[in-house]
């Protein structure tokens, strides 16, 4: 039980002794701690409110059910997400996770689509070239609808919606890497 405040502790302690460490990392996955001293940051307190967040997000909660992405044409995932305690706004969490994920998720299936139509182009006899582009054709979004537009709030005492926003944007990060190397698996061979 103790473990968690221990956590936060060395990283409070870390992020205010070691700052050009933190910067030496910025290009790791230590959210936007580095990134923040690295562009100048006025004080190294903003940077430690951000890990600590981080490092919060990473103590889950209960798994809530997210699905309906977009404008709900296209694929649509239904993915089990765990919900970080930091989170205290779930419409806000669920907003922050769904906007984020469709828009790395529709940028990676569009690069890779795009990449196995310009090589279908080029060997057009290719049967693994062309099951690739349906593959990816099969995995795109819809989106016409907006994106954080804020509807659906509902004032949660002592809460932050913003906080609970950049934790669902922080756990659809790490949750479509995921899917988008579990997707690159399913691909056909090539020669």
């Amino acid at each position: 039980m103790h473990q968690p405040k221990r956590i936060l502790l060395v990283a409070l302690t870390s992020a205010i002794l070691a700052a050009p460490w933190c910067a030496a990392r910025a290009d790791t996955s230590l959210g936007t701690l580095g990134t923040d001293i690295e562009n100048g940051a006025t004080s190294v307190g903003h940077a430690v409110v951000n890990e600590v967040h981080h490092l919060e997000d990473t103590v889950a909660g209960p798994s809530i059910e997210i699905n309906h992405f977009g404008d709900g044409t296209g694929y649509q995932p239904s993915l089990k997400v765990p919900l970080p305690k930091s989170a205290c706004d779930h419409a806000a969490f669920t907003k922050g996770f769904k906007d984020t994920y469709l828009e790395q998720w529709d940028r990676f299936v569009s690069e890779k689509l795009s990449l196995y139509q310009d090589k279908s182009k080029l060997s057009p006899q290719n049967a693994a070239y062309q099951k690739n582009v349906a593959l990816y054709k099969g995995r795109m979004i819809g989106i016409s609808g907006n994106l954080g537009d804020g509807k659906g709030y509902h004032p949660v005492p002592n809460c932050s919606p913003f906080d609970s926003y950049q934790s669902g944007q922080n756990a659809a990060l790490d949750r479509v890497t995921k899917d988008e190397k579990a997707l690159v698996s399913m691909e056909s061979g090539t020669p």
